[in-house]
């Protein structure tokens, strides 16, 4: 999927929710994801993404065989705990932050394996929208 067809169908996010244990390595990319201020975590209502499909691709390109995915968007509730991630919108290079972190852009954590996924997967990565 190109990136305006993403963005459109997808809109711009107010914050990006990421698990803990799928932050760590990300912390050096655009900007910082910050940690949930709240001490108890974040609850909330997200936009919470599910692998249809994943597709190798047959050649190397930039020395990765990357993956191509295709989501289905779902709202749900989720509570994620004290120490999880989330990106700003206010912050610099937001935008910068949420093109690496949507699942269908291409050249990003997905792509690239940095965040492994599967079909029929939880994508660990939800929107505040």
């Amino acid at each position: 999927m190109d990136n305006a067809r993403s963005a459109k169908r997808f809109g711009r996010p107010i914050t990006s929710q990421i698990r803990q244990h799928h932050a760590r390595n990300r912390k050096s990319h655009a900007r910082a994801p910050l940690r949930i201020p709240d001490p108890s975590g974040f609850s909330g209502e997200v936009e919470a993404f599910n692998i249809s499909t994943s597709t190798l691709a047959r050649s190397y390109y930039e020395g990765v065989v990357l993956n191509t995915v295709t989501t289905s968007v779902s709202t749900k509730e989720i509570t994620l705990p004290r120490g999880s991630f989330w990106v700003s919108a206010k912050q610099k290079n937001a935008g910068l932050a949420f093109v690496c972190l949507e699942p269908e852009n291409i050249d990003i954590y997905v792509s690239f394996g940095i965040v492994p996924v599967e079909v029929a997967n939880e994508y660990p990565v939800f929107k505040k929208v």
